[in-house]
């Protein structure tokens, strides 16, 4: 049984604002610790077994995307012909994905307390929602970068009839500004799958409106975090492919690669859904209160 709990004491706002970067982090690694093998069953069902299988499947695609050495015009050829068995695959894995992070955080909830296949359950039901959400984001995205683009259009071409430096210079601070933007958006749309998950709220438009509010105390210093987290994650990630990509040189074939890049996958999906759970601990707060939805 899952009961939708929601933060709305000024007591709860009080102790978002104070969100703790360092505590998030223990509590992240203390229950993946706690909860390994649990989560690793998850981690090996919804996101090992599915990258294993889109090696085995798709053995040369795949180690060329993972070469360091990758030729643009063999990856061409190789979308010509297996394009669509691609994507459709790659749609596979994303809702497999999506399943499996619902789970875990699920698994991982204070406020649930459920097993391996109720988390599972939740997953699947959580599905749909996650799915018209990324509709309902798309379209957002699509207007917005419709109207920014335009505008920095304008501001660009205004600019360079004066001075084409000016306007490159513009153009830079432009793109900067935008991904600043971006990535302040998807702090504030970060607990979506906890509230999905833990909560229980399965209209999109709820989820939408409840990460907003809840990311609005701390937005500043989870704003910072994961920026920290973005970072240093895409310093290992490169230093890994590298190493994959030379490991799978050496060896002539994708299991091993694919292997590895699933339990690599496995892992981080399962450190990231910790890491959700105790950031929204922190946002909801200890005075979280029940709004009655119960889901079973």
């Amino acid at each position: 049984m899952l009961t939708a709990y929601q933060a709305s004491s000024p007591h709860a706002e009080e102790e978002a604002m104070n969100f703790d970067m360092g505590k998030a982090w223990s509590e992240a690694t203390a229950k993946l610790s706690a909860n390994f093998s649990l989560l690793a069953i998850l981690g090996g069902v919804f996101f090992f077994v599915p990258s294993l299988l889109m090696f085995v499947a798709m053995p040369d695609m795949m180690g060329a995307l993972m070469s360091p050495n990758m030729d643009p015009s063999d990856m061409e050829a190789m979308m010509a012909n297996l394009g669509p068995t691609f994507f459709g695959a790659y749609l596979l894995i994303l809702l497999a994905s999506f399943v499996g992070y619902v789970a875990m955080i699920a698994l991982l909830g204070d406020n649930t307390r459920v097993s391996v296949g109720e988390a599972i359950g939740i997953g699947f039901k959580a599905l749909l929602p996650l799915l018209a959400i990324m509709i309902i984001l798309a379209i957002a995205y699509f207007i917005i970068a419709l109207l920014f683009g335009l505008v920095i259009g304008l501001l660009v071409a205004a600019v360079g009839q004066a001075s084409t430096g000016a306007a490159a210079g513009l153009t830079f601070i432009l793109v900067i500004a935008m991904l600043v933007g971006v990535l302040w958006v998807l702090t504030r749309l970060s607990m979506i799958t906890p509230i999905i998950a833990i909560e229980g709220t399965m209209n999109p438009f709820a989820v939408l409106s409840r990460t907003w509010s809840l990311t609005k105390p701390a937005q500043g210093r989870l704003f910072l975090f994961y920026v920290v987290l973005f970072i240093a994650y895409i310093v290992i990630a490169v230093v890994l492919f590298m190493v994959i990509g030379l490991l799978a040189a050496a060896v002539g074939g994708t299991s091993v690669l694919g292997f590895v890049n699933g339990l690599i996958g496995a892992f981080v999906a399962m450190l990231f859904s910790a890491i959700f759970v105790a950031v929204y601990n922190q946002l909801a707060g200890s005075t979280a209160t029940n709004i009655g939805a119960t889901f079973e």
